[in-house]
C-alpha cells in the first residue's frame, strides 16, 4: 500500500509513476517538447503545500533514496504530474484528454500546465 492510495487520484499518481519507468525516453521527449513550446511562465509558483507525507512518499517512489539524484526530463515530467494529482484532486482526467483542449485549459488551471507533459506521454502510448 503507497502513501497516496487514499486520495482521490491515487491510481493515476500510480499510472503515472509506472508509465514512467516504463518509457522514459518517451516522457523526457513529452516533457521538452511541451515545456520548450510553452516555456515555463505559467507554470505555477509557488505550489500549495498539500500531503507532505504523501508527497514525500511519492517522490522516494520516483527518485529513491538516493542524496545525489538530478531530475532528467523524463522524471521532472513525472513529477509535475503527481505534484499536480497530488494538489488537486480534480486533475485526474487531464491525462486523458485532447491534448489541444488541455493547452487551452492551462491558460486558466495551473493543474493542467503541470499535466501537460503527462498528457502527451500519454497520448503516445499507442505510438511506441
Amino acid at each position: 500500500m503507497n502513501e497516496w492510495d487514499s486520495l482521490p487520484n491515487g491510481k493515476h499518481i500510480d499510472q503515472v509513476l509506472e508509465d514512467v519507468r516504463a518509457r522514459p525516453e518517451v516522457w523526457g521527449k513529452a516533457q521538452s517538447a511541451v515545456w520548450t513550446e510553452s516555456g515555463n511562465a505559467k507554470l505555477p509558483n509557488p505550489l500549495p503545500d498539500v500531503h507532505a507525507t504523501e508527497r514525500a512518499a511519492a517522490r522516494k517512489a520516483l527518485l529513491g533514496n538516493g542524496p545525489g539524484y538530478s531530475l532528467g526530463p523524463d522524471t521532472r515530467a513525472a513529477w509535475a504530474a503527481c505534484t499536480a494529482l497530488l494538489t488537486w484532486d480534480d486533475c485526474g482526467y487531464m491525462l486523458d484528454m485532447p491534448t489541444d483542449a488541455l493547452k487551452v485549459l492551462a491558460e486558466y488551471h495551473p493543474a493542467a500546465v503541470l499535466m501537460l507533459p503527462a498528457n502527451v506521454a500519454f497520448s503516445m502510448k499507442e505510438k511506441t
